[in-house]
């Protein structure tokens, strides 16, 4: 049988400029890799996570700095990296302003929250590259329940915060 709606949900995803496609083609790609090359492409893309979130976080910028993770030179040293704290919700109250992406205004971005099940919700910054992601690995994840894209699915959700928006 024909999944039509798959045509319809990649076409308005192409259409509508977002590469969730493109993404979960990129996941997909990494499959095929041997795991050597998976671990050196992983550590290529941490590499520029850190590099980019030092030259535009002020908070990562001073705790790359602190553990000796990224130098001025913007060097990476990646042997430290287990010394980094895990930045928890304390932190990510505490130090908001210091975490916003000093290129955020660049793009597309909202604000959003924690469920705030254990207590107060956290607050953070999201863009579309973020969504674009989420969609790309529901598509990877579902190709292991042998779902394609399109075919029929009943979700159940449980929280009220998003009943109630």
């Amino acid at each position: 049988m024909l999944n039509w709606r798959k045509y319809i949900i990649l076409f308005l995803l192409k259409i509508s400029g977002q590469k969730s496609y493109d993404y979960f083609k990129e996941i997909k790609n990494t499959d095929k890799l041997s795991n050597k090359e998976k671990r050196n492409l992983k550590n290529e893309k941490l590499k520029k996570i850190l590099i980019y979130s030092y030259k535009n976080i002020t908070y990562y910028k001073n705790i790359l700095e602190k553990y000796e993770l990224v130098n001025e030179k913007l060097e990476v040293n990646l042997e430290n990296f287990k010394n980094l704290p895990i930045t928890n919700k304390e932190i990510l109250r505490k130090e908001f302003d210091n975490l916003q992406d000093k290129s955020k205004n660049n793009r597309k971005t909202f604000e959003n929250t924690s469920g705030g099940s254990t207590g107060e919700p956290v607050k953070f910054i999201q863009d579309n590259v973020l969504q674009d992601w989420k969609v790309a690995t529901k598509f990877y994840f579902m190709t292991f329940l042998n779902k394609d894209i399109g075919e029929k699915e009943l979700r159940l959700w449980g929280s009220e915060r998003d009943l109630l928006v």
